[in-house]
């Protein structure tokens, strides 16, 4: 699955999405230790809440019962920053350890 989603990084589809909303837009890794009920429906609310949109690119996965992994998913930060994309990045992951990982 990562390489494909690697292959989508590179893409030129997704390079012309880039281009529309700037650096607001990544693939991340996102690591789970339990199932979360509603994966798709759950991460996609709890994006909006942080001002951010999360779309699942590898719910099946979980729906499948399994209570570890790495989901992918497709991000993109609803508000302009002139904070870099890095910086947004590690605060977003710093957010998800504590209301995942923890």
């Amino acid at each position: 699955m990562g390489r494909i989603l690697f292959e989508l990084s590179k893409s030129v589809f997704f390079q012309q999405k880039r281009n529309t909303f700037g650096d607001n837009l990544s693939i991340l890794t996102l690591p789970l230790k339990q199932t979360i009920p509603n994966y798709s429906e759950w991460i996609y609310d709890w994006g909006q809440s942080q001002e951010i949109e999360i779309f699942p690119l590898t719910p099946d996965r979980f729906a499948s019962g399994k209570s570890y992994g790495t989901s992918w998913v497709l991000l993109r930060f609803l508000k302009n920053s002139e904070e870099k994309i890095q910086y947004r990045i590690q605060k977003f992951y710093s957010k998800w350890r504590k209301r995942i990982l923890y």
